[in-house]
């Protein structure tokens, strides 16, 4: 600093260096003396920052704020400390204050006595000569060359300046700075009078003998022309700048506003190096508002490095606290979220004013490409030519057409004979020469303009289309609201063209009436199509159009455009707009349902009455403005915390790409807080969420009530495809119904769900035809790509007292005149005979119902009305009934019911046979169909049988042959039939009944009408058969369960043999064989081994189980494989090992299969690589802790490569009766003293299947009797057959009063062991939970790290890990610390953090991941809620460590102390 008086500062000072490489961020010069910056005082700072190459100029710059911040500063010494002897001298000399410069731009010597380089430029500006072209207000300029920029610099001499018409010249000093590309001028709006009309600069650089010249002829004032005041001019061109649009979003705090100015500069190039230089940011900048700034730049930063923003500390309230910024380049469609969440203020924080930000890159977003373009407008020079009306503009091209664009300024435009200039690029003129008036020439408002231009070879011709609009000839069929049509061809559109001035008739659209009018617009290559509409408006609104016709005048080529329908609110399908084709094509095909789901935010004030608006963009096009007029669901409209649901109608745009959504803010409450709009498409089944959670409100937020979206997340659907479908009531007395008229059809790929058809419209009226659109998913031969055309001609009554008495009919296709199609099916006659079997009570009163399935659909239900017998369905009859349908062809499966009326409604079905063709078809039951007998089910799917197959099982089963039919077949019939299971809620609080529902396969499931997710793996039928030894006391009547296991660990899930209580009483019996069916998840074709055991409950719960044989079938062949596994064991607390769980090994595999001569064949082996029953020593370390010890039952899982042992009771010590008692444990030798007659530890012997290498235990208890808490000290298993050890420490309470709370724990291997497969490694999570409303969560939650990638694999490591707090929820405005051990990922890459819960709400404020054996600790900026009713509707998020704040240290060792 230097020494003259009040040469010191009290601010805080900055430092950016630019090389040869480059240029430094902004560096703040810090240190920890107290007095820095003092007069005649050197200060000396030390800082870090990427290499700029050889070191040319440095910018010194203070922020102003402190009691004395103005500094005179002598020079500037740079040592690079990489080469300590090369010193850079930067001589300045000068003040730094307000009143001059708060920078300096400074230039390297190696001279420690050279003076100040710089250059001086002298600067040349025109005011231009229009009227109040002059300002009173402070101009200022920004130099930008190819070495840098000036920085920006006051235009002033003491004289009285930018008068109108006149020259001012100014003379500039700063360092060279090459050749200069652009300037930034401006002012600050200030003096009585700020506006400015600037014709030109010229700048001359004196050293170089170069001048430069920036054309301007643009106002600088807030109310003319576009309302700016600041302008980038590039040399010889002028105004050419890139558009920048910068959200300001101040945050949520006391005080947070600020009346400062406030600035930003963008930095973008490799490494920031490229620079914007400041940019008065035109905004309010108040509380939890968002501001929006457009601003320009000659220079393409997008994607930026990152920003500087800041403000001047002016005003009665400057302190600031900054959200975010975020800021999008319209050209490339890149939008940038850079996060601050600081304070720019000199008493908040650290007292700093400016910031540079950087982005958070996981928020990147690409948005939609837009291009500037400059548009001038020249009013004629006639009487009255100027207009006060809004204009907009709308723009076509090869590529399709711009949105209608207001053209508006600050300026009073389209004046009689003026030039109105909007905004640059190729040269296009429109000539007009019309009047837009509705009282002038031919009346219209609207003009399409053909280009010409240098770039346009052959302009295109103006065509007038005479357009005939026919109203029906029905009651009320005329409308009074105004009505508009747009007229599609092959090169684009009309636009929306009101029809106000009929040429045939004063009163328009009235009923029966045709009313023409004249459209002028360019050539469009033939009308293809025309959208017709009204605004819903007056009295008598609702409108039957029953066409429209279009004529070109100048070829006289007409096109009809049939509708014969209603746009109305309160008919048909309620639309008030509709798109139409030409005749001859079925008209509601041609356009797209999108169906709009809006919901309004749950916040006070949120719901609007103002009418909203949405226009859908995608790949293809747009759907043009559509009104959201008449929700489905909910008369009363955007409500607060409501969900409007609406149906619309447009052409197929492609896929979604962005929505506008807004409304017109008329009425009382018009602001609206929009929560988010969900958007199903049907015939691509796509489904689109846009998350707004923003006020639409002109008096909240940024002011905006319209907004363009985004999707935050796509799902795929099915696709469903669009019918239309036409119903014609004949033309005979009382041929019409009022009747719910359903219709259901068929394909090659199955069938429609019922559908019913219902309008607004009274439908199916005597000689009416009714039309409905219904998408369903695609059914065989209806293809999608071409339209097709079925006639179902049927001339029969529906009616149960005229004609056969029937109200369903089954249709096949036909010609127009009734003849079926050769492709169509034949409508067969089924015999249907139905045995009731020969038990007491079988017969039933109830109405029976039944529905046939073939390879070509099924029959409908089918009421199984008139037998042969008047009573029917007596006990050991045979009931016959006739039934039409279309040809089924092969049957695969029947379902019967009864309605479970009558006071004898139990039913014993023996079988059904159904002949049709001279075939017979049969379908065994032998069950009863009851509420009160068998499973309770009234309703069962029955699967017709193979008669030899039938025959050779009961031949096999030589002991079984007496029995039913359904057992000696049971697997074979299973594997017809898949087993679903649900849950049937009988209304009693906290109880649930379970029952098991048979079913024919349905294939893949699509959906289901309950919350049943069918989750695991395909189920296969599995026959077990169970041999209970011949010895006494073998028996058992507890709970048996089975684990069937495959290769590489597939497993089934544990399943109880036995359904019932009841069952098991009359199984496993002493010598007894019992078999099950159990449907169970396919674990592929070999059966590694079997895990059995039961719960050890009953009165003689002990068995002795002699072997298990287990039956599937073969894949394409007929036949099965069997596999044995054999025990002869006891399963039993007081026998043998103690053990009630056995795993058991196939010691043979019998396959038997069917031959082509109807045989069949037997073969026997073994299994190859087979597993081996092996035992385990289990060692349990109480550890030395007061009250260490534990009286509860101890249950341990161990975990190998080959599978796990499932949970097993730790019950007999072979060491100490008193198990897990407090110990001393050395651990140095592994055993612990007590005293000469007790074991330093608990071992258990455990045989299970070999596991291979063993990596993870779980070891819990269940708290149970008086002291169940417990120190487990660690665990040791012993593979008793290879004499390994595995340890697995633990040191850690399970108790529910000591530590987390917990009673289980999972352990991996020990570190120090060199076998482990997944070594753990430590690390601690802390999670900072906001301190905003309902920001704490009682949910789950979890947080996944992910490592790099494994080497040849696309695939990140990564690990999941619980998040559990001590408390059971993480609180408002707590950190909660989780040290926990789990896999190591190596360097961490990104993180995964969410929870599960629908309903909860969790703002987190950061995430910090520590690694401390690697060193390195990363902290994640969040401040986002994790909630599906907040922000953008998610519940767990990625952060990357491109984002996170980075800190290393010393790397740590894990040790162990002993």
């Amino acid at each position: 600093s230097g020494e003259k008086r009040g040469a010191g500062t009290d601010a805080n000072v900055f430092l950016t260096m630019r090389g040869s490489k480059g240029v430094s961020p902004k560096l703040q010069l810090k240190s920890d003396r107290r007095n820095t910056f003092e007069r005649g005082q050197s200060d000396v700072f030390r800082v870090k920052s990427v290499n700029v190459g050889n070191l040319k100029r440095i910018r010194m710059e203070i922020d102003d704020t402190g009691f004395a911040p103005a500094w005179f500063l002598e020079r500037v010494v740079v040592v690079d400390l990489a080469n300590p002897s090369q010193r850079i001298y930067f001589p300045c000399g000068q003040w730094l204050s307000d009143d001059e410069q708060l920078f300096r731009d400074l230039v390297g010597s190696s001279n420690p006595l050279a003076r100040p380089k710089m250059n001086a430029y002298v600067v040349h500006t025109f005011t231009g000569d229009v009227r109040g072209a002059g300002t009173d207000a402070t101009v200022k300029i920004t130099l930008f060359g190819d070495h840098g920029d000036s920085g920006q610099l006051v235009l002033d001499d003491s004289k009285n300046n930018f008068e109108r018409a006149r020259k001012d010249t100014f003379s500039l000093q700063c360092p060279h700075l090459g050749k200069i590309k652009k300037i930034r001028i401006g002012h600050d709006n200030g003096g009585v009078s700020p506006g400015w009309y600037l014709d030109k600069v010229v700048v001359d650089d004196t050293m170089m003998d170069c001048v430069y010249s920036f054309p301007c002829q643009r106002w600088f004032a807030k109310d003319e022309d576009d309302g700016r005041i600041t302008r980038e001019l590039v040399a010889g061109v002028g105004e050419a700048g890139i558009p920048y649009q910068v959200q300001v979003f101040t945050g949520d705090v006391r005080g947070a506003a600020t009346d400062a100015e406030v600035y930003i500069i963008l930095h973008g190039g490799k490494k920031g190096q490229i620079s914007s230089g400041k940019i008065i940011l035109d905004g309010k900048f108040q509380r939890n508002r968002v501001d929006i700034c457009d601003i320009e730049s000659t220079t393409m930063l997008s994607p930026l490095d990152h920003i500087e923003i800041g403000h001047d500390n002016s005003g009665t309230g400057p302190g600031w606290y900054l959200e975010k910024v975020v800021i999008t380049c319209p050209t490339n469609g890149c939008e940038q979220v850079f996060s601050c969440r600081k304070w720019l203020a000199t008493d908040e924080g650290d007292g700093l004013i400016s910031r540079q930000l950087y982005e958070s890159k996981s928020l990147r977003k690409q948005v939609v490409q837009k291009s500037a373009w400059n548009c001038l407008i020249w009013t004629s020079d006639v009487r009255n030519a100027g207009t006060d009306a809004n204009v907009f503009i709308q723009v076509y091209g090869e590529n399709g057409k711009s949105d209608e664009l207001p053209l508006d300024n600050e300026t009073d435009n389209f004046e009689t004979g003026q030039k109105d200039k909007f905004k640059k690029g190729d040269l296009y003129t429109f000539k007009c020469g019309k009047w837009l008036d509705t009282n002038e020439g031919d009346g219209e408002v609207i003009r399409e303009i053909p280009s010409t231009g240098p770039g346009v070879k052959r302009p295109q011709p103006l065509v007038r289309y005479s357009v005939s609009v026919v109203t029906g000839d029905k009651r009320g069929a005329g409308t009074d609201a105004n009505v508009s049509c747009c007229l599609y061809g092959r090169q684009g559109d009309t636009g929306n063209r009101p029809l106000t001035a009929s040429k045939n008739n004063r009163n328009k659209f009235e009923r029966g009436q045709s009313d023409e009018f004249t459209i002028e617009a360019v050539d469009l290559k033939s009308v293809k199509k025309v959208k017709i509409g009204h605004d819903d408006s007056g009295v008598g609104d609702g409108w039957f159009l029953k066409e429209v016709i279009v004529r070109d005048e100048a070829t006289g080529e007409s096109t009809t455009f049939p509708c014969d329908r209603w746009l109305a609110t309160d008919e048909d399908d309620g639309a008030i707009v509709r798109e139409l084709t030409s005749e001859g094509s079925p008209q509601l095909l041609n356009t797209t349902s999108y169906h709009v789901a809006v919901k309004t935010g749950d916040i006070r004030g949120a719901g609007t009455d103002a009418d909203v608006y949405i226009q859908i963009y995608g790949s293809d096009g747009d759907t043009g403005r559509l009104k959201l007029t008449r929700g489905e669901n909910i008369r009363n409209k955007f409500e607060r915390g409501r969900t409007d649901k609406f149906k619309l109608e447009a052409t197929d745009i492609g896929r979604l790409e962005r929505i506008y959504i807004g409304h017109s803010d008329s009425g009382i409450g018009a602001g609206w807080f929009l929560d988010g709009i969900e958007i199903d498409v049907p015939s691509s089944g796509m489904h689109y969420t846009f998350k707004a959670n923003r006020w639409l409100a002109s008096d909240e937020g940024d002011g905006k009530t319209e907004i363009e979206l985004y999707p935050t997340q796509t799902r795929q659907q099915d696709k469903l495809l669009p019918y239309e479908i036409t119903v014609a009531t004949g033309d005979t007395l009382n041929a019409g119904t009022d009747a719910q008229v359903v219709l259901q059809l068929y394909g090659e790929d199955g069938k429609s769900e019922v559908m019913k058809l219902r309008n607004k419209t009274d439908n199916f009226e005597r000689k009416a035809i009714d039309k409905f659109k219904r998408k369903k998913r695609r059914r065989g031969q209806f293809n999608q790509s071409e339209v097709e055309t079925y006639w179902f001609v049927c001339k029969r009554w529906f009616d149960k007292s005229e004609d056969d008495g029937q109200i369903i009919r089954e249709l096949v296709p036909t010609d127009e005149a009734g003849r079926p199609i050769d492709e169509a099916l034949q409508e067969l006659e089924y015999t249907v005979d139905v045995y009731t079997g020969d038990k007491y009570g079988a017969g039933t009163d109830s109405n029976v119902f039944l529905t046939l399935y073939g390879e070509n659909g099924d029959s409908g239900e089918r009421k199984l009305d008139k037998s042969v017998n008047i009573n029917k369905f007596e006990r050991n009859q045979v009931d016959s009934f006739k039934l039409k349908a279309a040809d089924l062809s092969t049957l695969k499966k029947l379902k019967i019911r009864h309605d479970n009326s009558e006071i004898g409604s139990s039913w014993f079905v023996d079988r059904v046979e159904v002949k049709v063709k001279g075939e017979t078809w049969v379908f065994p039951c032998q069950r009863w169909l009851s509420t009160k007998e068998d499973d309770g089910q009234i309703e069962r799917t029955l699967v017709p049988v193979d008669a030899t197959y039938q025959r050779l099982q009961q031949q096999k089963q030589g002991r079984k042959a007496s029995i039913a039919v359904r057992d000696a077949i049971a697997l074979e019939t299973k594997a017809q039939l898949t087993t679903y299971e649900t849950y049937r809620d009988k209304f009693e609080r906290n109880h649930i009944d379970v029952f098991t529902v048979e079913s024919a396969d349905l294939g893949v499931l699509k959906k289901i009408k309950i919350g049943h997710d069918n989750a695991g793996l395909s189920p296969v039928p599995y026959e077990i058969t169970v041999y209970t030894s011949e010895i006494s006391g073998a028996g058992t009547d507890a709970d048996v369960y089975v684990v069937l296991y495959g290769r590489e660990g597939i497993a089934t899930e544990q399943t109880s043999l036995c359904s019932s209580k009841d069952e098991r009483k009359s199984r496993f019996n002493k010598k007894g064989i019992d078999t099950f069916v159990l449907e169970l998840d396919d674990i592929g074709e070999v059966i590694e081994k079997l895990r059995i055991g039961h719960d050890g409950k009953g009165w003689g719960a002990g068995w002795h189980l002699d072997k298990v044989e287990v039956r599937r079938l073969l894949e394409g062949v007929k036949g099965s494989e069997t596999s044995t596994f054999t025990c002869g064991r006891w399963l039993a607390r007081d026998e043998d090992d103690g053990e009630i769980v056995r795993e058991l090994v196939p010691t043979k595999i019998v396959k038997e299969q069917v031959t082509k001569s109807g045989k069949l064949k037997r073969s026997e082996s073994k299994l190859d690589d087979a597993l081996k029953n092996q035992q385990y020593k289990v060692h349990v370390f109480t550890g030395d802790v007061f009250r260490g010890g534990t009286d509860a039952n101890v249950f341990i899982t161990i975990f190998g490569e080959n599978g796990d042992t499932g949970e097993r009771k730790l019950l007999k010590s072979e060491t100490n009766t008193d198990k897990f008692e407090r110990g001393k444990v050395n651990k140095k030798f592994l055993f612990k003293i007590i005293s000469p007659f007790s074991k330093p530890e608990d071992i258990f012997k455990l045989d299970a299947v070999d596991l291979g290498k063993l990596f993870k235990v779980h070891i819990r208890h269940d708290n149970a009797l008086i002291q169940p808490a417990w120190f487990l000290d660690r665990v040791e298993i012993e593979d008793t057959d290879t004499g390994s050890i595995y340890v697995f420490h633990c040191e850690r309470w399970l108790a529910k009063n000591k530590e987390d709370g917990k009673i289980a724990r999972h352990h991996y291997i020990s570190l120090k062991l060199t076998n482990a497969r997944n070594p753990a490694i430590p690390y601690t999570v802390k999670i900072e939970t906001g301190s905003e409303e309902g920001s704490s969560c009682k949910a789950p939650a979890f947080i996944k790290i992910f490592g790099p990638s494994k080497k040849g694999t696309v695939s990140r490591r990564w690990v999941m890990i619980p998040l559990e707090p001590y408390s059971g929820k993480f609180k408002r405005g707590t950190i909660e610390t989780f040290n926990i051990e789990a896999i190591d990922v190596g360097s961490i890459k990104k993180i995964e953090i969410g929870h599960s819960s629908v309903d909860e709400e969790w703002f987190v404020e950061s995430v910090m991941v520590n690694q401390p054996t690697l060193g390195k600790s990363y902290t994640f900026k969040c401040h986002k809620w994790f909630a599906r009713s907040k922000d953008d509707g998610l519940v767990s998020r990625i952060f990357t460590t491109d984002d996170a704040e980075k800190l290393s240290f010393k790397a740590k060792i894990p040790y162990e102390i002993t």
